[in-house]
């Protein structure tokens, strides 16, 4: 077997440049090596933009289904600590979209004791108390807001705050009875609603409609064919996923005090000077 000498390191340095000279040259005289580079060069670039796609959605997927379903029901309000108390559960439900009142539902027909009880139930508005320092993060002025008693079990120094889903209600059930006038009020108030009930309703229909335009619903509806009809009907039996609202009831029957409880507990009238405010700041009823 021969004996191998190693090459001096001008040797070496020929060697090499002899070499990449040699290739230059055979593919100057082949182009289509030219081209089989130009590809191969293609394919690194390629592979490489995919492969940080493949990277950037597998990092999106993890983020993303690594969050609890709820997480995505934060964004509709401007302050959450509520959550560091209670989570409402997500249900699936399917709206009840039907014409007319089959099946029966207590929540519709013409007033009745069981469809009184039936919105009471749900339209009760109760209060809690909060920090001064949550306060804020509601952007409320503490000086101008109504502290809720101690002796309801909040602590010192804690402010009046109410579930804002529960005076939605509250406004439906409202426009309930005055869709109803005559049995409701006309007793007691007379044949003509008055001008305080009629801007108590117009109150609440601009409250809901603010409500609806703030969190448009992105759920779709789907039309059918129905008999008797001429055209496609409108199926607005929704699938939908939900907060659970009767959850939400019971958190707040069992952590907040009822509005009844609330009012007798409050002062009866406001702190010095809180009347000068009012006239300077133009503050009228119902403006807040």
């Amino acid at each position: 077997m021969g004996s191998y000498q190693p090459l001096e390191a001008s040797e070496t340095e020929h060697f090499v440049a002899k070499t990449s000279m040699d290739e230059d040259a055979e593919i100057l005289q082949n182009p289509g090596l030219i081209n089989v580079q130009l590809q191969l060069k293609w394919r690194m670039k390629i592979n490489s933009l995919l492969f940080c796609c493949s990277l950037a959605f597998m990092i999106a997927g993890i983020v993303f289904f690594s969050k609890a379903p709820s997480d995505y029901w934060r964004t509709d309000s401007n302050y959450h600590f509520v959550r560091q108390y209670f989570e409402p559960p997500l249900v699936s439900k399917t709206v009840n979209g039907t014409l007319f009142d089959v099946p029966k539902n207590a929540l519709r027909g013409p007033p009745s004791p069981e469809t009184d009880e039936a919105w009471h139930r749900l339209s009760e508005v109760s209060s809690w108390g909060i920090s001064k320092e949550d306060l804020l993060k509601l952007g409320k002025d503490p000086d101008k807001t109504v502290k809720i008693d101690p002796k309801f079990g909040f602590g010192d120094d804690k402010y009046a705050v109410s579930l804002d889903v529960q005076h939605n209600i509250h406004c439906l059930n409202a426009i309930r009875k005055y869709l109803h006038y005559d049995h409701y009020y006309a007793a007691e108030l007379g044949p003509v609603m008055p001008l305080l009930h009629e801007a108590h309703r117009d109150h609440c229909l601009l409250i809901l409609l603010q409500y609806f335009t703030c969190y448009p619903s992105l759920d779709l509806y789907t039309y059918i064919w129905v008999e008797g009809q001429p055209g496609p009907f409108p199926d607005f039996a929704v699938n939908r996923q939900c907060r659970s609202h009767e959850a939400m009831l019971e958190w707040q029957a069992k952590e907040f005090v009822t509005d009844k409880e609330f009012t007798s507990g409050s002062p009866e009238s406001p702190p010095p000077g809180f009347e000068e405010w009012m006239e300077q700041e133009n503050v009228h009823l119902g403006s807040h």
